[in-house]
């Protein structure tokens, strides 16, 4: 398995950042506490991968969002988590 790690600050990913490949994963921080519902379903809509892994600095109110719109596809992170690819 190959894994790619992208770092941003911001949500917004699509499969043009690794030339049509899929996206398997985007693990992390998703930084998006104090954001509006407009915003949450945009990164819906524009977030093409398989699973998400979402940090603490997600945000609570985010995180369950983003939980109810993706379902199985989101996932929380913490320490020690394993992750199969």
């Amino acid at each position: 398995m190959r894994l790619t790690v992208i770092y941003e600050n911001h949500a917004g990913f699509k499969k043009g950042l690794l030339g049509g490949k899929p996206i398997k994963a985007l693990i992390g921080g998703f930084h998006l506490r104090g954001t509006g519902k407009e915003v949450l379903d945009d990164v819906v809509e524009r977030i093409d991968a398989e699973r998400l892994y979402a940090g603490h600095c997600t945000g609570l109110d985010p995180y369950a969002y983003l939980k109810w719109r993706l379902g199985d596809r989101l996932e929380a992170l913490h320490v020690g988590k394993t992750i199969e690819l």
